[in-house]
């Protein structure tokens, strides 16, 4: 759950351990403002740990992403 304080366009990108991107979430997606609930789909990557990048309007967070089997 992300909460954006106004609409704004948004990338979210899952990274391996190595930093490589595996999944693209979201590209350049117009989010509105508020809570937003978006799922990632974890099937095909193998079980470890990730990294989730969420970038809005020239911000950035990163979040940890542990996938179990």
């Amino acid at each position: 759950m992300i909460e954006l304080p106004t609409a704004a366009r948004v990338d979210m990108i899952v990274f391996d351990m190595m930093g490589r991107p595996v999944q693209r979430v979201l590209t350049n997606e117009n989010l509105l403002a508020g809570e937003q609930q978006i799922r990632i789909d974890t099937d095909f990557l193998a079980a470890g740990n990730y990294f989730v990048m969420l970038r809005a309007e020239g911000a950035s967070l990163v979040q940890k992403l542990i996938v179990g089997e």
